[in-house]
């Protein structure tokens, strides 16, 4: 679609939902999108090629996708919510999402602890952490403390994306990973998996930055450096509880990741 062809489709969308907003167009919701095949969606900035959702007692049909872009899909659903019943939601709006990764990751400089060793991840001073401040779209302009996140790519793995991620980000490998669980976005609308690690035992990667996981051809890359700044820093174990009490990483799944990183003995 080139840019006059998506100027028309804007302003044919606009103009179609003021005609449905201001009655003067009735046409039901279901009908609307049977004009349209199933393969297509009504409006596309880009093919989405992640994981397609249904459930396998809900899902009475995957109805028709309203809009793609290669970062997501919104899709209408036909569910029910309850599979003894007969009660059908046909209009249940489902968004597609790439899974995620969220890695907290131990700071090199925990190795070069010269102390008394025994039971040092118990010892708040002894262990460190890397985590960046940062800012983000959709924080209301504030700072936040934030961990290594990213999409993982169509046919990588989640612990090689993590991998991946952690040495584009912060130039680093590390020998231990610990898997903490995989975690719906949103129970009801999707929004994708976020696949949380706490990584250990890390050291500067001689390579810098780039590279550690699976090859992705940089064409079909869907995740992107971030262009908001952010300044890496390194918490003790203690200073980064306080922290997370304190609210200080704002998203859900950077908070969530943290807090069971923080469990770990």
């Amino acid at each position: 679609m080139n840019s006059s062809q998506y100027k028309y489709a804007l302003f044919g969308i606009a103009t179609f939902v003021f005609l449905l907003a201001t009655h003067l167009l009735v046409v039901p919701l279901s009908s609307i999108i049977t004009l349209f095949p199933s393969n297509t969606c009504m409006v596309s900035f880009g093919t989405y090629n992640g994981h397609k959702y249904r459930s396998p007692t809900q899902t009475v049909s995957e109805g028709k996708c309203l809009v793609e872009s290669k970062w997501m899909r919104v899709m209408q659903h036909s569910v029910k919510l309850d599979p003894t019943s007969q009660d059908i939601i046909d209009d249940w709006l489902f968004i597609d999402y790439h899974d995620r990764i969220n890695v907290l990751v131990e700071d090199p400089k925990s190795n070069s602890y010269q102390g008394d060793t025994t039971n040092i991840r118990h010892l708040g001073e002894a262990i460190r952490y890397l985590v960046f401040k940062q800012s983000k779209y959709s924080l209301e302009g504030r700072e936040s403390l934030a961990i290594v996140g990213g999409i993982i790519e169509p046919g990588e793995s989640p612990l090689s994306a993590a991998v991946r991620e952690v040495k584009e980000e912060m130039g680093v490998i590390c020998e231990t990973q610990i898997m903490l669980g995989r975690y719906r976005t949103d129970v009801n609308r999707g929004i994708g998996w976020v696949n949380s690690f706490l990584f250990r035992d890390c050291s500067k990667s001689k390579s810098g930055g780039g590279g550690g996981g699976e090859v992705i051809n940089a064409a079909d890359e869907v995740g992107k450096p971030d262009a908001e700044r952010q300044d890496l820093i390194s918490m003790t174990k203690d200073e980064v509880k306080e922290s997370l009490m304190r609210g200080e990483f704002l998203e859900v799944q950077w908070s969530n990741t943290v807090a069971l990183a923080m469990l770990q003995k």
